[in-house]
């Protein structure tokens, strides 16, 4: 398939631009068998621990240069997964395209997403109590006396010790909503 046929901004464009075979042995290069047939990358990782390289101009994702080289270009719309579970793995047969939707459903199943809410969440500021009686005691406008009116939010936020906007948010149940 040539570059033309591809959009400009794909992966699978830049590696044709960049040339396929040595993109390939620099990422190979790159990397080292670990446990569970993974070969993990040994260079740059961004912080949340994803492997990057450089092609052409363009710093990406080695799992998502790996899948590309092996499988052709993602499909427009989807990620590329794991099946091994491991950021830093870029081993093509360890590697799948999903939805968006599918890479939440795997964090969720292999327990990484963050089921802190309420108060186990250690920044929560409010018991449940005190969130229901912002939401009970909200008045998004009110009269004052020059005739225009305002929200009650700023008082309600120096009781509470939180922002105006926070009170707004939680009346609205923009925050919180479990409460």
């Amino acid at each position: 398939m040539s570059t033309k046929s591809k959009a400009k901004g794909t992966v699978g464009a830049r590696l044709d631009a960049a040339g396929r075979d040595a993109i390939r042995e620099r990422l190979f290069s790159g990397g080292v068998p670990a446990q569970g047939g993974c070969i993990v990358w040994t260079r740059y990782t961004r912080p949340a621990g994803y492997g990057q390289m450089g092609v052409g101009s363009t710093v990406l994702d080695v799992h998502r240069v790996s899948y590309a080289l092996e499988h052709g270009d993602i499909p427009v719309g989807m990620s590329v997964l794991h099946h091994c579970d491991v950021r830093r793995c870029f081993h093509p047969g360890h590697l799948y395209a999903g939805t968006h939707a599918d890479n939440m459903r795997d964090m969720w199943e292999r327990g990484r997403g963050n089921r802190n809410r309420g108060l186990s969440n250690g920044n929560t500021r409010l018991p449940p109590a005190q969130v229901a009686e912002i939401r009970a005691r909200f008045e998004p406008r009110f009269r004052i006396q020059r005739g225009g009116t305002r929200s009650n939010a700023k008082e309600l936020s120096e009781e509470y010790g939180i922002t105006p906007q926070y009170v707004s948010q939680l009346a609205r149940g923009l925050w919180r909503v479990h409460d």
